[in-house]
């Protein structure tokens, strides 16, 4: 990996990075081609190896990135809410949407919620990180102007990241609802609970 990137290097990488999440996002590890995402990508493959250590470290990075670009618009949405509750709700409605509509990031970040190589599982923590931290202050916010339950912000997020990605895979797998419908039965059941 080169030092300090500029501006069109930086370009460059986050077009080898989006050419490598569309492909790892079709196929297994395993079989990933680093010629076939060179050419996917427009560069030689020498300079893959320019930015990236090896196929691992490409794997690792094209995560990151979809997870980065997924998790830092689901944030900016959520803060454009004038109080709390509204903050939640947008984090429902724009994940929802945002993983509806960029399949690759959701096939990136569901397999990223399934690797067991520890350098993803150490990634994700890092890029989730930086986004809990925002998620928790608000909850504890809540928590303290008596708008949530005292619950433990942690599982809350866990939750609702949870069932989120598993009711996209759902939809897109079966075909069988809606986003709005998701987003419209998350609010329900996440903000509301299940008993009258």
């Amino acid at each position: 990996m080169i030092g300090e990137l500029t501006p069109l290097q930086q370009e460059r990488r986050n077009k080898i990075l989006t050419a490598a999440a569309n492909y790892f996002s079709k196929v297994h590890f395993h079989e990933a081609d680093m010629d076939q995402i060179a050419r996917d990508a427009g560069v030689g493959k020498g300079t893959l190896y320019r930015y990236f250590q090896n196929k691992d470290d490409l794997y690792a990075r094209s995560i990151e990135h979809q997870l980065e670009l997924a998790l830092q618009y689901i944030h900016e949405q959520a803060e454009k809410a004038p109080d709390l509750v509204g903050y939640l709700e947008n984090i429902i409605t724009s994940a929802v949407e945002y993983f509806v509509d960029n399949p690759i990031a959701f096939n990136m970040v569901l397999l990223s919620n399934s690797a067991r190589i520890e350098t993803i599982a150490q990634v994700v923590a890092s890029v989730r990180k930086k986004y809990f931290r925002n998620f928790d202050r608000r909850f504890q916010e809540g928590i303290e102007q008596g708008v949530f339950k005292p619950l433990n912000s942690r599982m809350a997020m866990r939750i609702l990241d949870a069932c989120i990605l598993h009711l996209v895979y759902d939809m897109r797998r079966n075909q069988s609802t809606t986003k709005e419908e998701i987003i419209h039965n998350l609010k329900e059941i996440y903000l509301n609970g299940v008993l009258r």
